[in-house]
């Protein structure tokens, strides 16, 4: 049975070799009373005890995380942290006489991994679970099965007939992921007694805690390595082999990086060296290293033969690889490194944690090294595409295709990279706000690309256009003895979702908003980061989304509102179809548009949400002066003018002041481009007026001129007899035909100041008492009526 074990027949008989590596475990742990029995005189058999002793240890620590359904998480590290040292340990010994350089970087590998995803799961949702099973190849391994499954019998294929079928595999992927009720799964429900049932072994079955927030990382890696250093202390390992701490504290030196040099086994190309050479020593004193070229008068021959007595001992190095090893050593300690002084070179970065000797100095930038490696060594960097046809590669698009990584790219502030935060003005019903997003794609003429210039991206033609998912933020409560404390905005960690109906379903799910928006309309932003627990105006819990936990970032609510009118303002400048604008209906309204604390809405374009419910069909009833509702806008706001011409106080503060005699007499507000109104006169029937201004509804123009005991307001667009006169009548006719065309027309109660600033040779009354007397159709018409 042990040759079966040792030999079996299919190489890859995972149940077969678990079989083996339980049969050695139980074996090494039946063996304590003969290794630790002192009156044993066989040396040889004790030794060969200690030696699978070890052996057992180590394919405990490896095997027990995935096959023992009762391990909790903070177990399974443990193991894993075990295996991990005791591997580095005896690798550190006997290099390839252990196992070969491939398997031990993929089991550390595969260690670091399932550590890593540990962590990355406490921070999305330590509530979860994680199961280690899924850090390993069963996707891959059931995505090789659909595709092999598409081929039916036919297990031969071209390379065009892979791309297809991978083509079709990861749409069926797609449709399992969306309806996961269609996908049978695993077969095996429950775990059995037999060793085949442990290559089945799933979630569902896992009976200990692997509730992953209750894992504490730090603590079980370091239960692991102290069970380890129990077991190394009875060994024959040399001591300096499993001096964790000293040989940790080498930066060149890792789990991956047994012997520094910056080598990682397993993928270096020069891993051929020879399997007897030792460790490299580890020396507290620098060695000089003595460069050979400069003894011209050696040959070769004497050349090999330099420390001959040495060479026995020592591991042969090269000269590049010495070179390597020494530069760290040799280096002077960092307070001595001198810093360039330039005069024009900014300030050099400070703060907790920033050591300016990270830093150098280009271009009159300060660029960190780590960003200068990064683009060194990834410079043909290729992202992982979001666009499928880009990922099957079946010949719609070049994507192994290189990208220009150069410092540029990453360190000027005038470009606008994906992962960036901006701002964009949204609809949400009948309220145009503004969001915050993160961009996600940054398409140019329907490319995608990783950045893009901020000024071509904002011009007023740009065909760039950016893709977001809209963030949630929430307000700062303020004391009651402090109200007029700035309101603050922070970041939640989460997203704004809305309903999506599941096709083919009356059911619906929650899904991230995302938005595709015009580059023009896109306000880069540079949020202020803040800690969570050092604020007392928020309430920690509502971060809880938050990665970490610690902290997030914070923009102002005048900044927001800015930012607000400021894109609106380009709306309009662009002339970009209200109706176009980016609309959201959020599942919780509460999340979008922004709100404060009393629920009212934090930040509103007043125009854009007005001029959105006038393109609905509905009047605008609220005064933009008073915020009275008013039926008539045109008479409530003439109002307004004629106590300001009459300097009448008003009964309320009114939130901007009228300006006298250019007011727009449906709102009663000057400046607005869009208020400008004309007007065109028909012989026959009451004069048409044109004018953009959102508050405009339709009136009767004869009864407006007449006006009222209850709307004595007779404020009605005109047209100036003086800038468009009325032609005599032709010889042997009493009057001319009107010339119908809309021309520039002026509110009554402006037509004073129009003369005084169009027509100064004009005399007006009670403004201006010399110069020539206005027509008498003109004095009618600016003439207030005793109601008004």
């Amino acid at each position: 049975s042990a040759t079966k074990l040792l030999h079996p027949d299919d190489p890859q008989d995972v149940p077969r070799a678990i079989e083996l590596m339980q049969a050695i475990i139980t074996f090494s742990q039946l063996q304590h009373d003969s290794i630790d029995s002192s009156f044993s005189t066989n040396i040889d058999i004790r030794a060969d005890l200690a030696a699978i002793k070890l052996l057992g240890d180590l394919i405990q620590s490896i095997l027990l995380p995935f096959i023992n359904t009762n391990l909790s998480l903070t177990q399974q590290v443990q193991c894993l942290s075990c295996y991990a040292h005791l591997s580095f340990t005896i690798f550190r010994s006997h290099r390839r006489a252990f196992m070969p350089y491939q398997l031990y970087y993929d089991t550390q590998t595969m260690t670091k991994n399932i550590v890593f995803c540990i962590c990355k799961q406490q921070v999305l949702d330590p509530r979860e679970k994680f199961f280690i099973g899924d850090s390993g190849d069963d996707r891959l391994e059931l995505h090789f099965g659909h595709t092999r499954m598409i081929g039916g019998h036919n297990s031969g294929c071209s390379y065009s007939q892979v791309l297809d079928r991978l083509g079709a595999a990861k749409d069926i992927d797609g449709v399992f992921k969306r309806h996961p009720e269609l996908d049978p799964g695993h077969h095996r429900l429950k775990m059995g007694t037999r060793h085949e049932n442990i290559d089945h072994i799933n979630c569902e079955m896992w009976r200990g805690d692997i509730v992953s927030g209750r894992c504490d990382l730090p603590s079980a890696w370091q239960m692991g390595r102290d069970m380890v250093l129990s077991n190394l202390t009875r060994s024959q390992i040399d001591p300096i082999n499993y001096s964790f701490a000293t040989l940790f504290s080498d930066p060149s030196i890792d789990m991956l990086r047994p012997f520094g040099l910056n080598k990682y086994l397993g993928i270096s190309v020069d891993d051929t060296e020879d399997v007897s050479m030792s460790a490299p020593p580890i020396s507290s004193t620098p060695q000089v290293l003595e460069d050979v070229s400069s003894h011209p008068a050696l040959t070769d021959v004497e050349l090999m033969h330099v420390d001959g007595d040495n060479e026995s001992d020592e591991p042969i190095l090269t000269f590049e690889e010495a070179l390597t090893a020494q530069s760290d050593i040799n280096l002077p300690p960092p307070q001595s490194v001198p810093i360039p002084s330039d005069p024009s070179a900014p300030p050099i970065p400070e703060g907790p944690g920033i050591r300016a000797d990270d830093y150098l100095l280009f271009k009159g930038r300060w660029i960190h090294k780590q960003t200068i490696c990064r683009l060194v060594i990834n410079k043909d960097f290729v992202s992982k595409s979001c666009n499928r046809l880009e990922r099957v590669r079946a010949g719609y698009t070049k994507v192994n295709k290189r990208i220009n990584m150069s410092a540029g790219r990453i360190t000027d502030g005038n470009l606008f990279l994906v992962g960036d935060t901006f701002l964009t003005i949204i609809r949400s019903g009948r309220t145009v706000s503004v969001g915050v997003l993160r961009s996600t794609l940054i398409s140019s003429n329907n490319v995608s690309c990783a950045s893009i210039n901020i000024t071509v991206m904002k011009a007023a033609r740009t065909t760039v256009k950016i893709t977001g998912q809209l963030l949630t933020i929430i307000p700062t409560h303020h004391p009651s003895d402090s109200p007029l404390t700035l309101t603050q905005f922070l970041w939640t960690g989460g997203y704004v979702k809305s309903h999506s109906i599941i096709p083919g379903t009356s059911d619906s799910t929650d899904r991230v908003v995302i938005l595709t928006v015009p580059g023009s309309l896109v306000e880069p932003i540079n949020p202020e980061p803040t800690f969570i627990r050092l604020r007392e105006d928020i309430n920690s819990d509502d971060f809880a989304e938050i990665k970490g936990g610690q902290s997030t970032w914070q923009i102002a609510q005048d900044a927001l509102q800015a930012a607000c009118n400021l894109l609106w303002e380009k709306s309009l400048e662009t002339k970009v179809n209200l109706k176009s604008l980016a609309s959201v209906t959020p599942s919780d309204v509460n999340t979008f548009p922004y709100r404060l604390l009393n629920g009212t809405t934090a930040i509103l374009s007043a125009e854009g949400t007005h001029l959105l419910i006038a393109s609905e069909g509905e009047r605008i009833s609220e005064c933009p002066l008073c915020s009275a509702k008013a039926v008539d806008m045109r008479a409530h706001a003439g109002l307004h003018i004629l106590r300001t011409l009459t300097n009448t106080p008003e009964d309320v503060a009114l939130l901007e002041p009228v300006v006298v005699h250019s007011a727009c007499g449906f709102c009663a507000r000057s400046g607005w481009p869009e208020c400008a109104i004309t007007i065109t006169s028909h012989s026959n029937a009451a004069p048409t007026l044109a004018t953009k201004c959102m508050y405009q509804h339709h009136f009767r123009y004869g009864f407006a001129d007449n006006g009222s005991k209850n709307k004595p307001c007779r404020n009605i667009p005109l047209k100036c007899e003086l800038c468009h006169p009325a032609l005599p009548p032709k010889p042997g006719q009493t009057s001319r035909r009107t010339m119908f065309g809309a021309v520039e027309a002026v509110w009554r109660y402006n037509m004073p100041g129009h003369i005084l600033k169009e027509h100064e040779e004009y005399s007006v009354p009670g403004y201006k008492s010399i110069g020539v007397p206005l027509p008498a159709s003109m004095l009618k018409a600016m003439a207030l009526s005793d109601l008004e």
